[in-house]
């Protein structure tokens, strides 16, 4: 049986804060919030085989901040996501299990309305 993990990014700075809407990085407390949500699928043993998630700014600091507390594999990035459907979750999230090696813990990194709507 796998495991998917559906992460929404943290908390990120406010839209003018940043040069455009791809460059948002995380305030402090997503940083923070982020290392609990790692720390706490650590302590429950749900350490992803592969992460994915978009290419934006705040998607990979949601990771590198997550990643301290389960040290597992690198954020596979694909820029496709950004912004992305329900449906292109879905097909990626089908693509990826379908191959071999197949992850047994899938991560999945992103941003709404797409991904809660593929939630």
């Amino acid at each position: 049986m796998h495991r998917l993990i559906v992460l929404r990014h943290a908390k990120a700075v406010n839209p003018f804060e940043a040069p455009d809407d791809h460059q948002r990085g995380l305030t402090p407390r997503g940083r923070s919030d982020a290392a609990l949500m790692g720390a706490h699928l650590a302590d429950i043993g749900w350490r992803p085989d592969r992460v994915i998630g978009s290419d934006a700014s705040r998607v990979v600091q949601t990771w590198a901040s997550a990643k301290t507390e389960l040290g597992t594999p690198e954020l596979s990035l694909r820029p496709i996501l950004y912004l992305a459907e329900a449906n292109q979750w879905h097909a990626l999230t089908h693509q990826v299990l379908a191959g071999a090696p197949a992850p047994q813990t899938l991560m999945l990194i992103g941003h709404n309305p797409g991904l809660h709507a593929f939630a």
